[in-house]
Protein backbone atom coordinates (compact mmCIF):
# COMPACT_ATOMS: atom_id res chain seq x y z
CA UNK A 1 0.00 0.00 0.00
CA UNK A 2 1.28 3.47 -0.87
CA UNK A 3 2.00 5.77 2.06
CA UNK A 4 2.49 9.46 1.29
CA UNK A 5 4.60 9.93 4.41
CA UNK A 6 7.16 7.44 3.00
CA UNK A 7 8.07 9.83 0.16
CA UNK A 8 10.29 12.61 1.58
CA UNK A 9 9.03 15.28 -0.84
CA UNK A 10 5.45 14.52 0.18
CA UNK A 11 6.20 14.03 3.89
CA UNK A 12 7.71 17.52 4.04
CA UNK A 13 4.42 19.04 2.91
CA UNK A 14 1.73 17.19 4.88
CA UNK A 15 -1.39 19.23 5.53
CA UNK A 16 -5.17 18.78 5.39
CA UNK A 17 -7.66 19.05 2.54
CA UNK A 18 -9.14 22.12 4.23
CA UNK A 19 -5.79 23.89 4.44
CA UNK A 20 -4.84 23.03 0.85
CA UNK A 21 -8.14 24.35 -0.50
CA UNK A 22 -7.65 27.89 0.83
CA UNK A 23 -8.15 30.54 -1.84
CA UNK A 24 -6.42 33.84 -1.16
CA UNK A 25 -6.81 35.38 -4.61
CA UNK A 26 -9.05 38.21 -3.36
CA UNK A 27 -6.89 39.02 -0.33
CA UNK A 28 -8.92 36.87 2.06
CA UNK A 29 -8.13 33.30 3.08
CA UNK A 30 -11.29 31.38 2.24
CA UNK A 31 -11.30 27.59 2.45
CA UNK A 32 -13.24 25.83 -0.30
CA UNK A 33 -13.93 22.91 2.06
CA UNK A 34 -13.84 22.41 5.81
CA UNK A 35 -12.02 19.13 6.38
CA UNK A 36 -9.23 17.71 8.49
CA UNK A 37 -8.59 14.78 6.13
CA UNK A 38 -4.79 14.41 5.86
CA UNK A 39 -3.31 15.34 2.49
CA UNK A 40 -0.17 16.59 0.80
CA UNK A 41 -0.02 20.27 -0.11
CA UNK A 42 0.81 19.56 -3.75
CA UNK A 43 1.25 23.26 -4.55
CA UNK A 44 4.14 23.27 -2.06
CA UNK A 45 5.62 20.12 -3.66
CA UNK A 46 5.38 21.80 -7.06
CA UNK A 47 7.14 24.90 -5.76
CA UNK A 48 9.96 22.76 -4.31
CA UNK A 49 10.45 20.96 -7.65
CA UNK A 50 10.31 24.22 -9.61
CA UNK A 51 12.94 25.77 -7.33
CA UNK A 52 15.24 22.75 -7.69
CA UNK A 53 14.88 22.86 -11.49
CA UNK A 54 15.34 26.67 -11.63
CA UNK A 55 12.13 27.07 -13.64
CA UNK A 56 11.36 30.60 -14.76
CA UNK A 57 7.62 29.90 -14.99
CA UNK A 58 5.71 28.18 -12.21
CA UNK A 59 3.72 25.23 -13.60
CA UNK A 60 0.09 24.65 -12.64
CA UNK A 61 -0.77 21.84 -10.25
CA UNK A 62 -3.49 20.28 -8.18
CA UNK A 63 -3.97 21.69 -4.69
CA UNK A 64 -3.71 18.38 -2.86
CA UNK A 65 -2.89 14.69 -3.06
CA UNK A 66 -4.35 12.18 -0.62
CA UNK A 67 -4.60 8.46 0.07
CA UNK A 68 -8.11 7.03 -0.09
CA UNK A 69 -7.41 4.30 2.50
CA UNK A 70 -7.33 1.60 -0.17
CA UNK A 71 -3.86 2.33 -1.54
CA UNK A 72 -5.02 4.77 -4.20
CA UNK A 73 -3.74 8.31 -4.55
CA UNK A 74 -6.40 10.87 -5.45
Amino acid sequence: MIKLKDCPKFANHLSTIGETSIDSSNGENISMIISSIPAVDFDAVKEEYAKELHLSTMPASNDALLEDGQGNLV
